[in-house]
């Protein structure tokens, strides 16, 4: 363990919990202590529509399978690393062909700004920098023997519990960073 390392949230060890709608399921893998964001995967069976949460900005990554986003009656098509940006009141719908994962991220309004980046994690992953997160878009295994399911959030210093690790893995992955900050700037 080290204090510059990353809390890790694997959806495989979250319980499912169904949309505020009913059409599908979530499972929270962190919240900011003052609630100002939660990050959660999706998993999408079928075509369904988002539920609306007023007041939050969303940013959602797709993490595996390909996924059409209707936003405000516009089409997006989404491939495995693809972001799309959206307010919580507004109306989304996704159409999937098969199953997909979504990385959902939910910030307050005017609480954070939100980057997100598409990236190749490397052996030794960086000591995160504060706001970081990182979600796997991959299946990754840590030098340590730790399997990481796809959907796997790093969590850095100002978004992690006190009790972090360091990261390094077997092989390059990809992953989606999101990087929060406040004021205005990330």
């Amino acid at each position: 363990m080290t204090a510059s390392g990353w809390a890790v949230s694997d959806p495989a060890d979250r319980a499912r919990e169904p949309w505020a709608n009913g059409r599908g399921t979530t499972r929270l893998l962190a919240t900011a202590p003052d609630d100002a964001w939660r990050l959660s995967v999706a998993d999408i069976v079928e075509d369904a529509e988002f539920s609306l949460f007023a007041g939050l900005d969303r940013v959602l990554v797709v993490v595996s399978g390909d996924v059409r986003l209707t936003i405000d009656g516009r089409a997006h098509a989404l491939r495995p690393g693809d972001a799309a940006r959206f307010a919580g009141e507004t109306a989304v719908s996704a159409s999937v062909d098969g199953p997909a994962l979504v990385a959902n991220l939910m910030v307050r309004r005017g609480a954070a700004t939100v980057e997100v980046t598409r990236t190749v994690l490397v052996e030794d992953v960086t000591s995160p920098a504060a706001g970081e997160i990182v979600v796997l878009l991959a299946a990754a295994t840590t030098a340590a023997g730790r399997a990481l399911s796809p959907g796997t959030a790093l969590l850095g210093q100002a978004t992690a519990p006190a009790t972090a690790e360091a990261v390094r893995l077997t092989s390059p992955v990809a992953a989606a960073r999101f990087v929060l900050g406040s004021g205005g700037v990330p």
